[in-house]
């Protein structure tokens, strides 16, 4: 079951780099960060860590003709709690569930609609 709190999260893009276009919000992506495993608090270098594990894998399992990965801040309701993620182009909804169960996530957002679970 989802927990309500997911529903409430708020995804803030970070500003692409100085090579990479704009992101094209219009079509389908998915959100997904590697930040606290299984629903568990861990400290920064831990969660840090496995982000940059993320990142690398989401690059290896995107086609390559698909838009740079954009860092987006999942942020709680009230600003207290931000989860460093990821949108990726190019994954369709089995890879990004495989990923996201992979790197131990509840949850995950895809296509700005849907919010699915991963147990």
């Amino acid at each position: 079951m989802i927990r309500p709190e997911y529903l409430k999260t708020l995804f803030v893009p970070k500003k692409p780099g100085k090579n990479q276009p704009p992101p094209d919000w219009s079509g389908p992506f998915a959100i997904l960060t590697a930040f606290n495993p299984s629903g568990k608090r861990h400290d920064d270098a831990v969660n840090q860590l496995a982000n940059r594990r993320l990142r690398t894998r989401l690059n290896q399992r995107r086609p390559h003709n698909s838009p740079p990965l954009v860092k987006i801040d999942a942020v709680s309701e009230d600003w207290s709690h931000t989860e460093k993620s990821f949108a990726v182009w190019g994954l369709d909804h089995a890879n990004a569930a495989k990923i996201g169960r992979e790197f131990r996530q509840d949850g995950r957002r895809g296509d700005k609609l849907h919010i699915f679970d991963t147990p």
